[in-house]
């Protein structure tokens, strides 16, 4: 009896593996849209110091000129701000490259489960085509072997095996 598949074994053994395959497609959606995420923080971290180094520039040219100091407080307000805005999106990559690490690491551990759970399922599936003629036929029963041709055919019983 050692020799039966146990179908419900190798069908809760594919399920599991579905499930991990759709887990790995989910983190490469985040992993997409977190690099898609950077590239939007790193446009707007330029932008950042080009209008940081514009408000610097009005400041400085502002303050030149004699104008009153409000204009050139202005100037420098918008400057810190752009400066706040460029380390906000900075900050916003770091997170976002330690989230893609995190989800590669998960993804690296379900794809080894994954590779464990398929090494299973092929040892199922082996079995299952060794011991068919065993499961499937009874003792008793006189069956057809085939050469490596695949042409001579001779009947025989599986107790002729003993």
């Amino acid at each position: 009896m050692e020799n039966i598949i146990n179908i419900n074994e190798y069908n809760d053994l594919i399920n599991e593996s579905n499930i991990i395959k759709n887990e790995i497609e989910e983190i490469d959606k985040d992993i997409i849209s977190s690099n898609n995420g950077i590239k939007v923080a790193g446009k707007n971290i330029n932008g950042a110091l080009i209008a940081a180094g514009a408000s610097i520039a009005t400041c400085i040219v502002t303050l030149a000129l004699k104008t009153p100091i409000l204009v050139s407080f202005i100037s420098g307000g918008m400057a810190a701000v752009s400066f706040n805005w460029a380390l906000t999106a900075t900050s916003y990559i770091n997170i976002e490259k330690k989230r893609i690490l995190e989800c590669d690491n998960k993804k690296m551990s379900l794809i080894d489960k994954q590779v464990e759970l398929k090494k299973r399922i092929l040892s199922i599936e082996k079995n299952r085509e060794n011991n068919f003629n065993l499961t499937e036929i009874s003792k008793n029963t006189a069956f057809n072997v085939k050469t490596k041709a695949g042409v001579k055919v001779k009947k025989r019983s599986i107790n002729d095996n003993k």
